[in-house]
């Protein structure tokens, strides 16, 4: 993976409880600010930035390194000097929208969460990096999707970093949820491809029976239910931006014949491929030219 940070751009990304943040960007100084939301700065590549934020009467000041993130507590005032071109990601996640994600970790919904300033987290930086390539390269990614890596974010700041009762870690409780990132990565990387539940609960370290209970309890819907909903939302993807044929689709989405994906197409969108491809209002374009869809504008329900 290259350290050249990407052309100069900007972009914010504004979903339920949450928004997202990118910017590859020239030697520049950021104002001093102040956000309703917790905010995650996760620097890539050789990107080093300094940090300063008002703490009491005191000015504090932090060099934020390659490799290190970034927790700002909601309310904190700071600002931010980039000395070099650089390549950053800002995820700011609502108060309210921890409660509703951690409400099975929780005893009490009262909780308060202290500023890391240069803090090295493999879990944090994980779920960046798997963010990155739908703002870098304009990959296609569900809305099921990304809502559950930013989810599985604020799980993982409460039980790692927040003063609040939860769950003991290790218990029936949502904290073991936080584990589910690389189950999802490598879904969504490998949905052309068999998956079976036996290899998925084997990267999640448990038996195929409680990974089944894990993920439904975390996800909201079977593993099988799942991977099957992504690979229909794919298929809507390709069908509205791009000019693979039927058969290619088909492949392309980890369906085994196309009878079985027209199947499962219609019963998910009550018709079939080549209705919903001729109702799409966005003309088909070259397999090479997908953009962000959409569909990743709207709210995730």
């Amino acid at each position: 993976m290259t350290d050249t940070p990407p052309p100069q751009s900007s972009e914010t990304y504004e979903f339920d409880g949450y928004s997202i943040f990118y910017c590859a960007a020239a030697p520049t100084d950021w104002p001093q600010e102040c956000h309703e939301q917790v905010e995650i700065l996760v620097p890539f590549g050789r990107t080093v930035a300094n940090l300063t934020w008002q703490e009491a009467q005191d000015q504090q000041q932090e060099m934020l390194c390659p490799e290190q993130v970034c927790i700002i507590p909601a309310q904190q005032s700071h600002a931010l000097q980039l000395a070099e071109p650089s390549e950053l990601m800002q995820i700011f996640l609502d108060p309210q929208f921890i409660v509703r994600t951690t409400h099975e970790v929780l005893r009490s919904p009262h909780w308060s969460l202290t500023g890391h300033y240069a803090l090295e987290d493999e879990t944090i930086r994980s779920v960046a990096q798997m963010l990155r390539p739908w703002l870098t390269e304009r990959c296609s990614v569900s809305n099921l999707y990304r809502t559950m890596l930013v989810k599985l974010l604020a799980v993982h700041l409460i039980a790692k970093y927040a003063q609040a009762d939860i769950v003991p870690i290790g218990s029936e409780g949502g904290v073991a949820i936080s584990k589910l990132a690389p189950v999802l990565n490598h879904i969504h990387r490998c949905i052309d491809e068999n998956l079976k539940i036996a290899d998925l609960a084997d990267i999640y370290g448990v038996s195929p029976s409680h990974f089944s209970r894990v993920f439904k309890d975390a996800v909201g819907q079977s593993p099988h239910q799942y991977i099957l909903s992504q690979r229909i939302n794919l298929a809507k993807q390709l069908l509205a931006e791009t000019d693979l044929s039927i058969a290619d689709i088909t492949l392309e989405c980890g369906f085994y014949d196309q009878s079985h994906f027209i199947v499962q197409f219609r019963r998910f969108t009550g018709t079939t491929p080549k209705t919903y491809r001729n109702k799409c209002s966005i003309p088909p374009l070259s397999v090479h030219s997908v953009g962000i869809p959409p569909q990743l504008h709207s709210q995730w329900v």
